[in-house]
């Protein structure tokens, strides 16, 4: 009897999901909307869950640059689909919009050589 880790096979939407994250880890800044808008149908909670497990695994290999970014994409994320609201109250009641704003530039981006000054700032309004 043979038994593996993870019983059951990646679905084709983790996949999709996977293969997102991997695209943003290697965007330059700046590219992050674009990614993101071009697989639309992604995001959702499910993909900010995932964005946040992916982020733990980063965080617990030794890769915090990594770790981080994707936080701030799901914290972004979860944002603007109305998931999370800062304490402004301004949390949106169920009407999302279609596309993610262009001003959405995470300056935490893996390649930015500023990042952790970057991530360690406040970004409200981003998206």
């Amino acid at each position: 009897m043979t038994t593996s880790l993870d019983p059951s096979p990646p679905n084709p939407r983790q996949e999709r999901s996977l293969a997102l994250i991997d695209q943003l880890l290697k965007c330059d800044n700046g590219e992050e909307p674009a990614i993101l808008n071009a697989e639309i149908d992604l995001l959702d909670a499910e993909f900010v869950r995932i964005l946040m497990q992916t982020a733990s695994y980063f965080a617990h290999q030794d890769n915090p640059e990594s770790a981080r970014f994707l936080v701030f994409i799901a914290r972004e994320l979860s944002r603007q689909l109305g998931l999370y609201s800062q304490s402004t109250g301004s949390q949106s009641t169920g009407s999302q919009s279609t596309e993610l704003d262009p001003q959405f530039s995470p300056d935490a981006s893996p390649q930015s050589s500023s990042k952790s000054e970057a991530e360690q700032t406040a970004r409200p309004g981003v998206l």
